[in-house]
């Protein structure tokens, strides 16, 4: 997968461009993440992250001290936070960075290190500013769903007239909010933090249905796509009451998409195409 956006980021309108420098795996460890909110659960999180770093230790042949892990929480908040600025600048009424842009630069910063990825990303903030707003489409549209990983849908979204203004995907908004508490036990706060995405795998409804009630409202969100990945049970067993809610309370249209991880996008073009045009 890894191997996959490189050469995608490099359709983007900005500077993220990892290049070719991917090194192979090392390292690799499982971890249990649970599937509650509960202070049980977030006490067996904070195991579960304390045997890892001791594997990590081993393998790399030194100990991290709390103020290493204080150090890198904060780093990885700033990164966080350049992300929201570009997430941020979607609300606007006619956004100077299309839902495709947003999507590389935010995957790439799975591939980058860091500190580069936010060198990259000053410079996209700066380059945003001075480039033209994104016109012509018809309707402002939230994506939802697990890992929606296929560039190639994206863009397929936006090709019919639509921009993509929000999301809430595992690999988008779900993987910057919220922050992680700065000066504490930081492996109590980094338990903290992760437990609280609002994945349909450990969130209740209602958890969800605020995280994207959000970013309706704040975006202007004219329309929900639900691209749900095949056999993701989590995703499809919460997406009949999300609809509901959606539809119901919040008076937006939806649509539901059987994707893959990488998939056959022109035979969803004709649904996808029905759907802006009844919302235009």
């Amino acid at each position: 997968m890894v191997q996959l956006f490189p050469e995608a980021v490099k359709r983007s309108r900005f500077s993220i461009r990892p290049g070719n420098g991917i090194l192979p795996q090392g390292f690799a460890d499982y971890l249990n993440v649970p599937w509650k909110r509960s202070e049980n659960a977030i006490q067996f999180f904070k195991k579960e992250l304390e045997r890892v770093s001791k594997h990590l230790e081993a393998f790399a042949g030194r100990k991290m001290s709390p103020d290493d892990l204080n150090h890198a929480i904060i780093h990885f908040n700033k990164h966080r936070s350049l992300l929201k600025k570009i997430y941020d600048l979607r609300k606007a009424e006619s956004p100077p960075v299309s839902g495709l842009d947003a999507f590389y630069v935010t995957m790439s910063g799975f591939i980058l290190p860091k500190e580069r990825h936010m060198r990259l990303m000053e410079q996209c903030l700066a380059e945003i500013e001075a480039a033209p707003a994104v016109n012509g489409h018809r309707v402002r549209l939230l994506i939802s769903g697990g890992c929606v990983i296929d560039a190639d849908l994206w863009k397929l979204i936006e090709s019919c007239g639509a921009l993509i203004v929000a999301d809430d995907v595992n690999n988008g908004a779900r993987s910057i909010w919220p922050n992680v508490a700065e000066g504490g036990d930081p492996l109590d706060a980094l338990a903290r933090a992760y437990i609280q995405r609002p994945c349909g795998f450990n969130s209740l409804i209602s958890t969800r249905f605020a995280f994207i009630k959000e970013r309706i409202v704040t975006h202007r969100v004219q329309g929900v796509i639900f691209a749900i990945n095949k056999h993701c049970e989590s995703e499809a067993f919460d997406y009949p009451q999300l609809e509901k809610k959606i539809r119901e309370e919040l008076k937006v249209a939806t649509l539901l998409v059987e994707t893959d991880y990488l998939n056959q996008t022109e035979p969803l073009r004709t649904r996808i195409e029905a759907f802006v045009e009844m919302l235009g």
